[in-house]
């Protein structure tokens, strides 16, 4: 953990306590349903969060600055594969086979 301040974290361990009695049944949920619509001015979304039983709640969010295009890598992928071919040796780590994919990133 890290404050951000330089101080130490605080740490605190509460051990679970003696079972209690069975509390009493909750309501049910309710689904909200949500809408959004383009905002009269073209650079914002009206949300509106409406519940069951309650007022809806409308809110506006606007669009974001217009921000440069990105740009894509080029990606190359090879196999690698040690040929097969026979050699005489020794023992077999004096052949070692280097088989895998390398990939190359490109900017």
């Amino acid at each position: 953990v890290d404050n951000h301040d330089g101080s130490q974290p605080t740490t605190v361990f509460v051990q679970d306590g003696a079972k209690g009695e069975t509390g009493a049944t909750g309501q049910d949920g309710q689904t909200p349903t949500i809408t959004t619509q383009r905002g009269q001015d073209g650079q914002s979304t009206v949300v509106t969060i409406t519940t069951p039983g309650k007022d809806p709640v409308t809110f506006t969010v606007k669009d974001g600055k217009n921000g440069k295009d990105g740009r894509a890598p080029k990606i190359k992928v090879e196999d690698i594969t040690s040929p097969s071919r026979i050699r005489r040796a020794t023992d077999a780590a004096a052949t070692p086979t280097r088989n895998g994919i390398r990939v190359t990133v490109y900017d």
